[in-house]
């Protein structure tokens, strides 16, 4: 399908402006992960609720630790749960 008029934006661009801004507030890393731990600590309760009410019988903390031994199989590449991965 061939489009011959072209579509004009809506808006200045300020939004996209703003949200470039907010992106490059940080400028030192440890403050970009500090602002993500809090998220990331809710994103693992929910999985972990989810998991418990699916039968996960483990604790928090097993669950964290075994979350951190899947990701470092991912990085070195391989067989993870019987898939190639890297």
């Amino acid at each position: 399908m061939k489009i011959d008029k072209r579509l004009e934006g809506k808006g200045d661009g300020s939004a996209r402006k703003g949200i470039m801004k907010l992106a490059s507030d940080y400028s030192d890393p440890i403050d970009v992960e500090l602002d993500l731990i809090p998220e990331l600590l809710e994103a693992y309760k929910s999985q972990f609720n989810e998991m418990k009410e699916g039968g996960y019988t483990g604790s928090f903390l097993d669950f964290l630790k075994s979350e951190i031994s899947l990701k470092k199989k991912y990085r070195a590449g391989g067989l993870v749960d019987g898939k190639q991965y890297k």
